[in-house]
């Protein structure tokens, strides 16, 4: 959350961008949206791989999205101008294959602008976009999308990162307000589409709630709420492309088409499990059945107890990841894994996998909460499910968010049915941290349960672990 009177400072370009929203080492980490320390261990690809040959549904019978009336805007910026600014890796980067989605789906040619890396600059994404919304005609759908890093000012201001991001001119980036201003004053269409990957992308929401009483239909649907960083991975991207290409899973009714509604759902299920994040979602004005897509293939939520769709943790490299279940075979599953921009499906049996449980707290608890590697007094003042909206005295409210347990400093908890302790004090040993093992040692044995800290990292990154993490060295 910063230090000192400002926290402005977390946000400093010298920082490279987002910092993470839980702990993490940091050291020899990957690079992420939402992770500014660790960005220099994962060099990006020389070249993205080609996009992989789409087999698309076709545009939906019933009122919805209307491709053939879409001018879009795709920006995605994986490297800086700044080489203090953390860049990703373009591996099979998505932001090129939601560009090539939305062309199969129908969107014309010349009605698409994509604008990529150092092509990303201030100028020129406010020069496409003002152009795009001038030449739209009255019943046209305006899309917008970004990728790459969000910013959030001291001020509470958040603007996306251009390629030619500079601290000394902050005129330069790419300002909600002004992204606001451009579409208010240029765009005569009907629908405005506002869609993110990076931190604080949930300042859309606001943005979409300013168009709409500026006159105009307007969403926003994003990775992160406003006030959350955002995972280095395209977790989001990944689920808007395949929700757009129809599929299956993601018809939650069976009514052969993918809902507003249902892709709402499916990006907050995949943020929250995959990601221990809250998408931001605003469809105020829309119909929650109005179609994205019709479904490709058969339905197969038919109804019944299926497993289908459910995210669940399944065993990997005697690891726990977070995976999803794809398809039943009897007593196998198909589980599908998420390694930053590919899928991963394997079978396994169901005794494979286990849910996934988080701890929930009541309104008026008094807690410790992550954030940026440090942790920070916090209190919850709204539950909603398994999310905490929880405010940090002291400090403006709009750092006030929604987090999840797993930014909660770790207190005491059961150990598992079964689970017994089998590593001593002072051990080394490896513990699995978001699907990777990192070198550690014990501090502590209590109750079954393990309290570790990572080589080569400091104190804030100390956390009780189960059994189930950690492995011999």
């Amino acid at each position: 959350m910063g230090r000192g009177t400002s926290l402005g400072v977390l946000f400093a370009w010298a920082l490279a961008g987002c910092s993470s929203a839980g702990p993490r080492p940091t050291s020899s980490a990957p690079p992420g949206k939402s992770d500014a320390a660790s960005a220099v261990a994962l060099a990006a690809s020389s070249s993205a791989a080609p996009a992989a040959a789409l087999t698309v549904a076709t545009p939906p019978k019933k009122p919805g999205w209307d491709p053939k009336k879409t001018y879009a805007l795709v920006v995605g910026v994986l490297t800086f101008q700044d080489p203090k600014i953390a860049s990703f890796s373009d591996v099979h980067r998505k932001d090129k294959e939601l560009a090539d989605t939305l062309l199969a789906r129908g969107v014309p040619a010349d009605h698409l602008v994509m604008l990529l890396d150092r092509d990303a600059t201030s100028a020129a994404v406010f020069a496409e976009l003002e152009k795009l919304s001038k030449s739209a005609p009255k019943d046209a759908t305006l899309l917008v999308y970004y990728a790459g890093h969000g910013d959030k000012a001291d001020t509470g201001a958040i603007s996306f990162v251009p390629w030619d991001a500079d601290a000394k001119k902050p005129e330069q980036s790419l300002s909600l307000s002004r992204i606001q201003s451009v579409i208010e004053t240029g765009f005569s269409g009907d629908t405005v589409l506002l869609l993110a990957d990076c931190c604080f992308s949930g300042g859309l929401v606001e943005v979409a709630s300013a168009l709409r009483k500026s006159g105009k239909r307007a969403l926003a649907l994003t990775s992160a709420e406003s006030s959350n960083t955002s995972t280095e991975n395209w977790t989001y991207t990944q689920i808007l492309i395949d929700d757009l290409e129809g599929d299956p899973i993601a018809d939650h009714d069976a009514d052969g088409t993918i809902g507003l509604a249902e892709v709402v759902d499916e990006e907050r299920d995949a943020m929250k499990f995959r990601e221990k994040q809250r998408a931001g979602a605003s469809i105020d004005g829309f119909e929650p059945g109005w179609a994205l897509a019709d479904r490709r293939g058969p339905a197969v939520h038919p109804g019944g107890d299926t497993k289908l769709g459910a995210y669940v943790e399944a065993e990997r490299k005697s690891s726990w990841d977070v995976a999803r279940i794809v398809e039943e075979k009897g007593s196998e599953l198909q589980v599908q894994f998420y390694d930053y921009s590919d899928k991963d499906t394997k079978s396994l049996p169901t005794s494979s996998t286990r849910p996934i449980a988080f701890a929930r707290y009541p309104v008026g608890e008094k807690l410790q909460v992550f954030w940026g590697g440090k942790k920070w007094k916090a209190e919850v003042t709204r539950v909603d499910g398994d999310f905490s909206f929880i405010t940090y005295p002291g400090w403006p409210p709009f750092w006030d968010e929604w987090i999840l347990s797993d930014r909660v400093a770790p207190a005491m908890a059961p150990l598992r049915k079964g689970e017994v302790a089998s590593f001593a004090k002072d051990e080394a040993v490896k513990v699995v941290w978001r699907g990777k093992l990192w070198d550690a040692h014990v501090l502590e044995v209590k109750s079954g349960r393990y309290l570790i800290r990572y080589d080569g990292y400091d104190a804030s990154w100390d956390e009780w672990v189960t059994k189930a993490r950690v492995k011999k060295r």
